[in-house]
């Protein structure tokens, strides 16, 4: 009986995982104080309010500096209406519309003001791509 329920429980999600967002991506600059990483953000979105786990370095802990958004490199290929009704199911839609309305307005944005002294603006040399920053925590 007890092998029984055990072969037909299914193992239950785990919250905690839901409600967190991980990247898959590797790391293209490490320096004592400062990590570059490009990637995929999955799950939730990521906050740069927040502190990350990074694994295989000497400090695992770390404070985000900077997130910002590059071009997909290998676009899935989708009509206007498919498109339109992945951004409706997704919570993508109000960070894509208001980077797009930071764009067009003649001021450079909100992310600029709030953007912390000494940080500067840092591209792939290989590819052009913008990384994120993160640095150190304290």
């Amino acid at each position: 009986a007890i092998l029984r329920q055990i072969a037909v429980t299914f193992p239950q999600d785990v919250t905690w995982k839901e409600n967190r967002s991980y990247m898959l991506g590797e790391v293209s600059h490490v320096r004592e104080d400062e990590v570059h990483i490009k990637g995929y953000i999955r799950q939730n979105f990521l906050s740069a309010k927040r502190l990350v786990h990074l694994t295989g370095l000497p400090v695992l802990s770390w404070r985000i500096k900077r997130i910002e958004f590059a071009s997909d490199p290998c676009p899935v290929k989708l009509s206007q209406k498919e498109k339109d009704k992945v951004l409706s199911t997704s919570r993508a839609q109000s960070i894509v519309s208001s980077r797009n309305a930071s764009r067009q307005s003649s001021r450079r944005g909100s992310f600029d003001e709030m953007k912390p002294d000494g940080v500067e603006e840092v591209k792939d040399k290989q590819t052009g791509a913008k990384c994120v920053q993160v640095g150190a925590a304290s």
